[in-house]
């Protein structure tokens, strides 16, 4: 029922067109997704806002659910001029594919502009008009309220984007939150810090009671001190008959 539409244009500044679509719309779920976002209502043009409502739940209830992809299409982003016709901004999402690591919209047109092969051999595609043209995308989304800046794309450095056409690498393309939430992430603490910390700790705050120990007994003020008494015996002095007192002897004790 949808392919047979006529366009129906939007009275948005900035909306999206999908074309070569092969989306089944004779599918119930899809066709009552397409209806809660109301994208029925204009297709193949789009609202941004119905766009990432109708791509987000088919992500959750056909991707995900069914564990295969979807194909949208070729999602063609446009304007409205001063004379309210729609004018292409030359920015595309082609061959749009939705996958369960799917974020958003502008995240996936991004992510196919850095790393389409066809764009990286044109030479006459630059880092600065990639940027120039994601650039209203993103200001769309934002003022529309569809996204907010944490769901924007992180996009790649002009070396990044310079490298990855000389070594064809894939590059990442991700939301800012993803970002901050990786600067915010504190290391985790091993269970040998843990031990160590707990050593460090209770050799602060408790004594060493090993050497304690094996240190004498000091005798406490309050209690008595006992004298040692050592007995010594007088002995017989051959030379003068006198007894002198000598190395204390022991005496036997008799039963």
């Amino acid at each position: 029922m949808f392919g047979k539409k006529k366009q129906t244009s939007i009275g948005d500044p900035f909306f999206a067109r999908v074309e070569q679509s092969e989306i089944d719309f004779n599918d119930e779920v899809i066709q009552d997704l397409a209806e809660k976002s109301g994208v029925s209502e204009s297709w193949p043009n789009v609202s941004l806002a119905g766009l990432q409502q109708f791509a987000a739940g088919l992500v959750n209830d056909v991707v995900r659910a069914g564990d295969h992809d979807v194909r949208l299409g070729n999602i063609v982003y446009f304007i409205t001029n001063e004379k309210g016709r729609a004018e292409p901004t030359g920015l595309s999402w082609e061959r749009a594919t939705l996958t369960a690591g799917f974020e958003n919209i502008v995240v996936s047109t991004a992510d196919h502009i850095f790393n389409d092969t066809e764009i990286r051999q044109d030479e006459d595609m630059t880092y600065d008009i990639i940027v120039e043209a994601l650039q209203p995308l993103m200001d769309a989304v934002i003022a529309d309220g569809t996204l907010s800046s944490d769901d924007l794309p992180d996009l790649p450095s002009e070396d990044q984007f310079r490298q990855a056409r000389e070594t064809g690498e894939v590059l990442t393309v991700e939301p800012n939150k993803f970002q901050r939430a990786t600067i915010k992430v504190k290391p985790p603490i091993i269970e040998a810090d843990k031990a160590e910390s707990k050593e460090q700790l209770n050799d602060v705050t408790a004594p060493n009671v090993s050497k304690v120990a094996e240190q004498p007994k000091q005798p406490s003020s309050a209690e008595p001190v006992k004298p040692t008494v050592q007995a010594v015996v007088p002995t017989q002095d051959n030379s003068g008959g006198v007894m002198t007192e000598s190395d204390p002897k022991v005496i036997p004790h008799k039963s």
